[in-house]
């Protein structure tokens, strides 16, 4: 409404920093929504639901087992897929007076497994069209981004499924990190930066995730060694045998290194900041290899914390380090609880009600570890 006033000359701000008035009203962020991907399953179901239209049916392909973007898909010429060195090239292109460029502004190279291989040898592109996967209507054009969409919802409707694009490109980031690939050539291979992959895909790789998903990223026959043991399934006293026989001499090397470039380097360059940090956190970096219970990531800490995080967002702010403080015992005591299995509510309602006559000499017994040993009880 104030924009339409403004047009017309019909409304004009006192306040010269908001034209709008509308733009002076905070707005909030809503929290960013958790991430879908499909399943093996899902992946099936999906792929057979669209044999029917040969050029969605591929298309889609392409961005489940390569993580390409709709606007990369939809983009693509048929030298962009190069099937004889099984390569697909992102690169920037025009169409008419149209230029178009990857998100990232940089080109990049994605290989085609084997699945996909086997998806795009079968699909038979038009040959009057310089697009891979031209509109299915106008086999010359190229296909626009909102139209590949919508006939996706249509057919996804008639279905019962509710897939979309960006589930697909996720659906290539997420099996790839629950199969261990680092975050950084995850990265490479999307076209994402590595924070963005970390924020979407660092939660799928912990160490205690001992089955990962099946999926089609397997070495090829012959080049590939025998398939790794799981860490998470090394007994503690096993895994410190194997850190001992392993990871000692490294660690003893690196601070070697250290303590001979200590002098080298001045104390409040980069480099000498980073040396000191280290050497000084270097007895509790050790004890690492001493107790076979500590992991070697913080991933797990990491998912622990991630709801205080999320708090901090939404709340804004807590309004006093005392409210901080607060914050994080009650954040703390929750995730505790569900780390042992504990129903925070049973938990918090009868220490609460006994807190105002609990004894100083009565609180160890109502930590959550103590808690639950004492009542044998566990959450549902």
């Amino acid at each position: 409404m104030f924009e339409y006033a403004i047009r017309v000359h019909e409304y004009v701000s006192p306040d010269q920093r908001y034209p709008n008035p509308a733009g002076a009203v905070p707005r909030r962020k809503p929290p960013a929504a958790d991430i879908s991907f499909l399943e093996p399953g899902d992946i099936a179901e999906q792929l057979k639901a669209l044999l029917d239209r040969p050029e969605l049916h591929a298309a889609v392909a392409t961005m489940i087992y390569s993580g390409l973007r709709r606007g990369e898909i939809v983009w693509l010429r048929k030298q962009d897929i190069d099937m004889d060195n099984r390569l697909i090239r992102i690169r920037p292109k025009k169409d008419g007076d149209k230029f178009w460029q990857p998100k990232t502004k940089t080109n990049r190279v994605v290989p085609i497994s084997q699945d996909l291989y086997d998806i795009l040898s079968e699909y038979e592109f038009p040959q009057s069209s310089i697009w891979h996967f031209p509109a299915p209507k106008q086999k010359i054009k190229r296909w626009e981004e909102d139209n590949m969409s919508r006939m996706l919802r249509q057919i996804n409707g008639r279905k019962g499924l509710a897939w979309k694009a960006l589930d697909f490109r996720h659906t290539f980031g997420s099996h790839l990190a629950m199969n261990n690939v680092s975050l950084y050539k995850i990265a490479t291979l999307m076209g994402n930066s590595p924070e963005i992959c970390r924020r979407h895909y660092a939660a799928l790789i912990p160490e205690q995730l001992a089955d990962c998903v099946e999926f089609n990223f397997k070495k090829k026959a012959g080049h590939g060694g025998s398939p790794k043991t799981s860490r998470s399934k090394i007994i503690p006293l096993r895994r410190t045998g194997y850190r001992q026989a392993h990871a000692k001499s490294h660690l003893e090397q690196m601070k070697k290194i250290l303590d001979q470039e200590k002098p080298r380097q001045l104390p409040q360059s980069n480099f000498g900041k980073a040396i000191n940090y280290t050497i000084e956190r270097w007895d509790a970096l050790n004890l690492y290899l001493e107790h076979g219970t500590l992991e070697i990531c913080n991933n797990l800490v990491e998912n622990a914390i991630r709801p205080t995080a999320i708090g901090k967002k939404n709340f804004l702010f807590f309004g006093s380090p005392e409210s901080g403080q607060t914050s994080a015992v009650i954040y703390s005591l929750i995730e505790t609880c569900r780390k042992l299995d504990i129903n925070p509510a049973d938990y918090l309602r009868e220490t609460l009600s006994t807190l105002p006559t609990m004894q100083q000499s009565e609180v160890a017994d109502w930590t959550p570890t103590r808690w639950k040993s004492i009542r044998g009880t566990a959450g549902k």
